[in-house]
């Protein structure tokens, strides 16, 4: 059984991109933008992203988010960044949804997320990063698999810490490597990404 738990939770957590931040807690200004490509490995499963965002003002900006998986996922994801504290505290709220074509299957969860930046030096920032994942609707082969998932006592909401570094050159550049763990039913498993704001 708890063979059983652990593989229909490896392979939840393969359905769950967007796990990586790579961001901090600054905003963009009104007006302004960033591109951000980016690189996760979590488990098997290889990604790659591209992140746009937009200011919407000084307080807020509109992020953009898309993102394929080697195992065949891609995932698009739309969310309001909000400035809590300026420059050192966000609160990001997303909602995405995962396509997998393979089992005719989709993900759609929404991951309100805490970002905090702390600044060590003139050019390198520690951003740390707490979200939720609510899950909203998860389909395979047209059926709704939430209620097998709670006969083994799986929860599929996850939790998520990341703890990244931001190192900004001349150009305002920035090079983001980002270590990160998910929670999911007492199992932790680790995943690391980078990306560069460009």
């Amino acid at each position: 059984m708890a063979k059983l738990l652990f593989i229909i939770i490896s392979f939840i957590i393969g359905c769950a991109p967007n796990v990586a931040d790579l961001q901090d807690a600054r905003l963009e200004g009104k007006g302004n933008s960033k591109i951000t490509p980016g690189y996760t490995k979590l488990g098997q499963s290889n990604s790659l992203s591209v992140q746009y965002a937009y200011g919407l003002s000084n307080k807020s900006d509109l992020r953009l988010r898309y993102e394929y998986a080697t195992n065949g996922i891609h995932t698009y994801a739309l969310g309001i960044k909000t400035e809590i504290e300026k420059d050192r505290f966000a609160l990001y709220l997303p909602i995405h949804i995962s396509m997998y074509p393979k089992l005719e299957s989709r993900y759609t969860y929404f991951f309100p997320t805490m970002l905090s930046t702390t600044t060590l030096s003139n050019s390198v920032d520690l951003n740390i990063s707490f979200k939720y994942y609510i899950q909203l609707q998860q389909t395979i082969i047209g059926m709704n698999i939430n209620q097998d998932l709670d006969n083994y006592g799986f929860d599929e909401n996850l939790i998520v810490f990341n703890f990244g570094l931001g190192f900004k050159n001349s150009k305002n550049q920035i090079l983001r490597p980002e270590l990160g763990f998910i929670i999911a039913s007492g199992i932790v498993f680790p995943h690391f990404s980078f990306g560069l704001s460009l």
